[in-house]
């Protein structure tokens, strides 16, 4: 990575990776991270890391920012979740059409 990647606030240019090709292709590269007993463990440490399985808010201390900012964590590392493991349906390879209705 080199200077040329980041942003002026230091963040990465995520637009500028390659799409997937297919839905198939993404969960194979996910499966293929995520599938060893390392990309295990980080997948976990993943969940944790967004508060999977814990309340967002808890009694007595409600703070509706802290609120949005873990269920966001939660959401993306949901969806990490989801696309290591949720094999896509396959995409029909053309489409069937049936004749109109005939209204007599």
């Amino acid at each position: 990575m080199t200077d040329t990647d980041l942003g002026a606030d230091g963040f990465l240019f995520v637009a500028r990776a390659p799409a997937y090709a297919s839905p198939m292709d993404r969960y194979r590269e996910f499966r293929a991270l995520f599938g060893s007993e390392t990309g295990q463990r980080v997948l976990a440490e993943i969940l944790r890391m967004g508060h999977v399985g814990y309340a967002s808010a808890t009694k007595g201390s409600f703070d509706t920012n802290r609120t949005f900012h873990a269920d966001g964590m939660r959401l993306l590392a949901h969806q990490i979740f989801i696309a290591a493991h949720s094999e896509p349906k396959p995409q029909p390879t053309h489409a069937e059409s049936k004749p109109p209705l005939r209204r007599d």
